[in-house]
């Protein structure tokens, strides 16, 4: 038996009046004014409701709109914002169970976080953290190895230091570096505080400003997390993880270094020939303590006996500090931001440069050297070299 069509409220059934009225009466003025003063409703929701109106006209059963139009992926991704079912949406927007599915998995494949449970659906607003990690197994020589680190970049911010982050890329491929570990907060995300000290506004702008500002070197990879804050207001807000939206995006124009690890934190094995150390990129929460290394020893201490890494990478705090509590190396990298008003009204001091870390393992995977590199940027275009002199950056 064929499936019934559902049947048309009155609003569309007043949208296809006015539009036959219209084309009757040639009347002046367009359309799209006379059905939002009519109906009392915007121009972008006449609009809306012209397209699906005519579309419905056009005799195409149970298709309002083409599911590759940006209205209708908005207005599904307006529907799920509250628990719903595809049966539904489809019969509210006059179009079939197959696009309107097509358009969510479309959304969860470019980052946004989508929640079933049963037949529902509904948008979230927090990604599930990640239990995959990173496993290198053919590093091991016998030899140190090094990976860089950077930190709290706040891209997009007007306080943000591009100078810094390019000194620190130019550092780490100088190295023949080739792994490059970030603990969050690689973008400034947008909310009420931090508006007018932006240079790009909105979750598209800002995706494409990180893609055309963070370095990019031959040979060099970026591991990254997202934190709760800045890139983790967009989960709040609008559902999408951030991070996972900016790697296809990057990779979509080419650029394969950038790789998202998850949300929060993730973790990085280093095997060896009998065994294994675990470094865990970690994005943490809290304000900063009067010790900078109180946050480390807590966080170190949150760790249940077994399940405790070698190294802790922590981002947030926009302090470098190293500390060994309970034999985990932890590392908070410092910053490539100036201070903000923000951070000023919180009276919150920055630490701007980068790391470089050198370790070496044993046969069994334990750590046996860990040697953490801070290059300090002292002054505005300055910073100590490897030996200790202060050197002045170029095009600063």
């Amino acid at each position: 038996m064929a499936k019934e069509k559902p049947q048309l409220d009155e609003q569309t059934q007043e949208v296809i009046k006015l539009i036959r009225a219209h084309s009757r009466s040639g009347a002046t003025g367009t359309l799209r004014d006379e059905v939002a003063n009519t109906l009392g409703v915007s121009m972008w929701k006449a609009r809306k409701l012209i397209t699906q109106a005519e579309t419905i006209m056009a005799g195409i059963p149970q298709i309002g709109i083409d599911p590759g139009d940006p209205l209708f992926r908005s207005e599904v991704a307006r529907r799920i914002k509250k628990q719903t079912t595809v049966a539904k949406i489809a019969e509210q927007m006059h179009s079939t169970e197959d696009d309107v599915l097509a358009v969510i998995q479309d959304m969860e494949e470019r980052g946004y976080i989508i929640m079933r449970r049963g037949s529902s659906i509904q948008l979230g607003k927090s990604a599930e953290q990640s239990t995959q990690g990173i496993v290198f197994e053919n590093h091991f020589h016998g030899k140190p190895i090094s990976f860089g680190v950077v930190a709290d970049m706040h891209l997009c911010s007007k306080a943000e230091r591009l100078d810094v982050l390019n000194a620190a890329y130019d550092e780490f491929a100088k190295r023949g570096i080739t792994t490059v570990l970030c603990p969050g907060n690689y973008v400034d995300g947008e909310c009420r505080f931090n508006t007018h000290e932006l240079k790009a506004h909105g979750i598209a702008d800002q995706c494409q400003y990180c893609i055309d500002h963070w370095p990019s070197r031959p040979g060099i990879k970026t591991y990254y997390v997202d934190g709760d804050d800045h890139c983790g207001w967009w989960q709040q807000r609008e559902g999408i993880e951030f991070g996972r939206y900016l790697m296809l995006e990057a990779t979509e124009q080419g650029r394969d270094d950038l790789v998202y690890l998850g949300y929060m934190e993730a973790d990085f094995e280093l095997k060896a020939p009998k065994g294994s150390a675990i470094i865990k990129v970690i994005h943490a929460g809290g304000g900063s303590a009067y010790a900078y290394s109180y946050s480390a020893q807590k966080l170190a201490e949150s760790f249940q006996g077994g399940n405790k890494p070698a190294v802790c990478i922590i981002g947030h705090y926009h302090k470098f500090e190293y500390c060994y509590p309970r034999n985990i190396h932890c590392l908070q990298c410092g910053t490539t931001q100036d201070q903000t008003r923000f951070m000023r009204k919180r009276k919150i001091s920055a630490h701007v440069g980068f790391c470089v870390v050198t370790l070496q393992q044993d046969i069994t995977g334990a750590i046996t050297r860990f040697c953490p590199e801070f290059f300090p940027f002292f002054d505005k275009g300055y910073y100590l070299n490897r030996d200790g002199i202060g050197e002045r950056l170029q095009n600063v």
